[in-house]
């Protein structure tokens, strides 16, 4: 097995679409600083993999996709593991973003398929907040080093936890870690199931999985039942 590599040189374009082929697919997005929108095809049927490395996360550029194709085990990799500055991750449906505490902003969006999306931290205090999450889609935080945050939901946008239909697994790491399910916005009443490692509501089955998380903490709870083993 060999991969070449092809160097292209282009200027003056409005996008960039690279496309894969049939077969496993692995795009890696590294150094782009470019206003350029690129789009990444993977195929259907087939298990491709989407990177996005440090030196993108935390800088201004233009608007990335990844379309899985369907059909797969897709993942999208949004990888902050090497900065050294605070990082806040934003996740709505199919789009993700980050802000950094130095000012560098990026957004990724996915589409038709993705199974996992890997959310990497820095080494220092981070946060994440997902606002909503199709079915289908399950979404890992894994904070690295630092005080890290996970909320799921947002009262403030009138967002409340029935639109997380994915399952959200935090991984808190080294620091001290909290998660925080805010399900104030919600209209009907609900239930949620917590034990050592899980904390789900009875309305879609929404779920986070906590792992190293030394806090926990509920808004706008009408009932909550705690089992432990």
């Amino acid at each position: 097995t060999f991969m070449t590599t092809k160097v292209i040189v282009y200027g003056g374009a409005d996008s960039i679409q690279l496309r894969g082929s049939l077969d496993f697919n692995k795009f890696y997005i590294h150094n782009w600083t470019d206003s350029t929108p690129i789009y990444c095809y993977g195929v259907a049927g087939y298990d491709d993999t989407m990177t996005v490395d440090s030196t993108v996360v935390n800088t201004l550029g233009g608007l990335i996709t990844f379309d899985g194709g369907g059909g797969g085990n897709d993942v999208l990799n949004f990888d902050g593991s090497s900065l050294v500055t605070s990082q806040s991750y934003n996740f709505y449906g199919e789009e993700i973003s980050s802000f950094a505490s130095g000012g560098g902003q990026r957004y990724v969006d996915f589409s038709n398929g993705i199974k996992s999306v890997n959310v990497y931290g820095s080494s220092t205090d981070d946060g994440m907040t997902v606002y909503a999450l199709a079915a289908g889609t399950n979404v890992y935080f894994h904070g690295g080093s630092g005080n890290d945050n996970l909320y799921v939901g947002d009262s403030v946008d009138n967002l409340d936890a029935s639109g997380i239909q994915g399952l959200v697994y935090f991984y808190g790491d080294a620091g001290t870690d909290s998660a925080y399910l805010d399900d104030v916005s919600a209209t009907i009443a609900h239930t949620y199931i917590v034990d050592h490692t899980h904390i789900g509501t009875t309305v879609g089955g929404n779920t986070f999985n906590a792992g190293g998380v030394e806090s926990l903490i509920i808004e706008g709870a009408d009932s909550v039942a705690c089992t432990y083993n």
